[in-house]
């Protein structure tokens, strides 16, 4: 055998192995989980953050997946800061299941976690 055949037979195969496999991508997402007791507080704390009059048909409950998880830093950052004015409670996750409640204590470090795990 010569050497041009045994490359391409080896690229062939090769090709052919990658034709036949799937690869998947995992995208990383992060959710965002507000709820209240109280009717109508997310929808005014996501009203004012977003600048616009929301109807949130679920207002006990709100859950936003975002594909990058920086996106989530300045709604953490304007929940921390208006913590006091709104009955509600921010959970997220950046991990599959794991999930974390935002406090006051705990927001800023948690957005500098996100900018050091996700430096991009």
């Amino acid at each position: 055998y010569t050497l041009a055949y045994i490359l391409s037979n080896a690229i062939m195969y090769i090709f052919s192995f990658f034709s036949h496999t799937t690869f998947k991508v995992n995208i990383m997402i992060a959710t965002v989980n507000l709820q209240s007791k109280k009717t109508g507080e997310i929808n005014k704390f996501l009203s004012e953050f977003y600048n616009t009059n929301l109807e949130i048909p679920q207002s006990l409950k709100w859950v936003k997946e975002y594909e990058n998880p920086i996106e989530i830093s300045e709604l953490i950052a304007a929940f921390i800061d208006n913590i006091d004015s709104f009955d509600i409670h921010m959970w997220i996750s950046i991990d599959k299941n794991i999930f974390i409640n935002i406090t006051e204590k705990n927001g800023n470090s948690v957005i500098k976690y996100l900018f050091e795990r996700y430096p991009y």
